[in-house]
């Protein structure tokens, strides 16, 4: 196991409580709710996961629109060289 792991975590939440300190001293909501607002690291995990989601899926979307493009332009062309073959 990393020796730094463990000191890593609890620098992380020590981090963690110091910043919803300072947002309860600048906000009105209570330190222990802006604490249960802060994002957990599976909170992180599954956001990332979305976000790569949305990635693969706008790629296969930009794709798509691109053969779509050139089908359009290439289609003539594509069914003189098919109907040779026939």
């Amino acid at each position: 196991m990393n020796p730094f792991t463990e000191p890593a975590k609890q620098a992380s939440k020590e981090t963690d409580k110091a910043l919803a300190g300072k947002i309860a001293a600048l906000s009105s909501l209570p330190q222990r709710k802006v604490e249960r607002l802060l994002p957990e690291k599976r909170d992180k995990k599954q956001f990332l996961e979305l976000i790569e989601m949305v990635k693969d899926e706008t790629e296969m979307d930009e794709q798509l629109t691109h053969l779509e493009t050139h089908v359009k332009t290439l289609g003539p062309v594509i069914f003189k060289v098919l109907r040779g073959f026939l």
